[in-house]
């Protein structure tokens, strides 16, 4: 098991990772992904119009792409919108359904935290899936 520090949290390197980057032509998978934040972005999006989602994690307009990327192994990913609404977009970079957020970031977190916040992280999860 691979681990790499972001922000001081340990973290376990993502299998999806090394998968995008050596379908992308023998990139580095040990590059270092940007946790964007915490929580997921709820953003409004409209039907039949595809948007980028950052994979790195520098874009200054998380979640999605400004091209600061570039250099990196890194790609945007597309994503077209099914229906008018608003889309939780992962933030942590470590979804296995990105670019939505599948709760990815209590998983990364919690275990570093403590066991008191631990047990009020499934309240948080609970939260979460209401939205």
């Amino acid at each position: 098991m691979r681990l790499f520090s972001v922000r001081g949290v340990l973290r376990q390197a993502r299998p999806q990772a090394w998968v995008r980057a050596m379908s992308s032509g023998g990139a580095d998978p040990n590059e270092k992904v940007v946790c964007a934040g915490k929580i997921p972005s709820y953003q409004a999006v409209e039907e039949g119009k595809t948007y980028f989602w950052c994979s790195c994690g520098r874009s200054k307009t998380q979640p999605f792409c400004d091209g600061a990327h570039k250099g990196t192994a890194h790609k945007p990913v597309a994503y077209k919108a099914e229906k008018t609404g608003k889309v939780k977009f992962c933030m942590c970079k470590s979804s296995n359904t990105f670019p939505l957020c599948d709760a990815s970031h209590l998983r990364v977190l919690i275990p570093f935290i403590g066991t008191s916040v631990s047990k009020g992280g499934e309240y948080y999860r609970r939260e979460w899936e209401k939205k």
